[in-house]
């Protein structure tokens, strides 16, 4: 499992406060199991990312945790989120005469 350079400091040096991470799931994965065993820990989901990936916050003491659970690829900060944003400008745009350039 790919965990990001940004969560393994996290591991062995919880944050106190909450942390938004995006946690990618295997094609044999539901997404709605990751986020069970999420709310076990404490942690809550903000949104489905679409792909089998979700954005979920945790407690800080809870990253290592999250790294145990079945069923993910990949393990990343919630910012990664941000700049993948999938309700942003993509490649739809529509020009002002409305021209799709997608």
């Amino acid at each position: 499992m790919y965990v990001s350079n940004t969560v393994r400091p996290m591991v062995a040096d919880p944050p106190e406060e909450p942390v938004s991470l995006v946690l990618r799931t295997d094609e044999d994965t539901d997404p709605e199991t990751v986020v069970a065993a999420v709310e076990t820990l404490g942690g809550h989901p903000e949104r489905d990312l679409g792909f089998g990936d979700v954005l979920v916050t945790v407690p800080g003491d809870a990253v290592a945790d999250v790294l145990e659970v079945t069923g993910l690829t990949a393990v990343e900060t919630g910012a990664v989120a941000e700049m993948t944003d999938a309700d942003g400008a993509g490649e739809d745009v529509e020009l002002s005469d409305g021209e799709d350039t997608g």
